[in-house]
Parts: C-alpha cells; sequence; structure tokens
C-alpha cells in the first residue's frame, strides 16, 4: 500500500475529522485537485510530494511555510504515472547528483541550507522538464513579500 495516509477533512463547522481513508480507493477523487499542505521546517516539496502528485494525476501541489510558499505543476495537464516514470524521476536523480557534487565542495554549515537546496531541487528539475515550479518569499514576519 502505497499511500496508506489518513486524509482531513475541514467540515463547515470548523472540525477536522480523520477520515482514514484507503487512498487506493479514493485516487480517482484527487484527479485534476490542487492539494495544499505545510512543511513547518521552511523546506520545498519532498520526492514523495511529487510522486503522490502524478500517482493522483493532480493538476498543481503547492506547500505553505513559514519562509515561502511553493508550486508545482505540469506546463499543460495533469501529472500522472507515466510522466514521472518517463521524464521527472531522471531528472530528479540528475538534479539530486548535481547537488551532491555542490554540497561536497562547500558542506552544509545552517539549516537554512536544508531549505535552500530543497528549492534548489525543484529548481533544476523545472529547468529541464515542462514543469513550473515557483517559490514565493515571505518576509520574516510571515508576510509575503
Amino acid at each position: 500500500d502505497r499511500y496508506g495516509v489518513g486524509f482531513y477533512v475541514r467540515r463547515q463547522e470548523g472540525s477536522i475529522v480523520d477520515l482514514e481513508a484507503d487512498v487506493r480507493k479514493e485516487r480517482g477523487r484527487f484527479e485534476g485537485a490542487v492539494i495544499t499542505h505545510n512543511h513547518p521546517q521552511s523546506t520545498s516539496f519532498s520526492v514523495m510530494d511529487i510522486d503522490f502528485a502524478c500517482w493522483a494525476a493532480l493538476s498543481e501541489v503547492r506547500v505553505v511555510s513559514k519562509l515561502a510558499d511553493y508550486r508545482f505543476r505540469r506546463a499543460e495537464g495533469n501529472m500522472s504515472e507515466q510522466w514521472y516514470r518517463e521524464v521527472i524521476e531522471g531528472e530528479i536523480a540528475e538534479a539530486q547528483r548535481a547537488i551532491k557534487q555542490r554540497v561536497t565542495e562547500y558542506p552544509l554549515s545552517t539549516p537554512f541550507d536544508v531549505v535552500q537546496i530543497s528549492h534548489l531541487l525543484w529548481e533544476l528539475v523545472a529547468e529541464r522538464t515542462d514543469c513550473v515550479y515557483t517559490r514565493i518569499k515571505r518576509s520574516v514576519g510571515g508576510k509575503k513579500r
């Protein structure tokens, strides 16, 4: 079970109910959707985030964090498993190799470096593919700049 995770839905009253959905059965309901989630450490997307977005055929996936908001989508159409396997997966590996080389030359010194590296990964993937990746920085007070 690749995505056996619980889903949370906000009801009109404002409470959150844990649905513990079987994601495989719910997969079709996500097609074309935009999903937003948070990353408390302010990193950009994980590889698993993008893998899930492609598996669920989302039109866009977003991350909201203290330092920035991030968005990832295809230039046209929904993401797909085939697109992930044929285009994105190889570019992720290539970008990770390039980043590993840079980190070897310039070792990480602060947690902020990890945030920058997660951003760089998707920037590199976007440069080489038909995807659109954006980062909207926030000021220290949490407001967008």
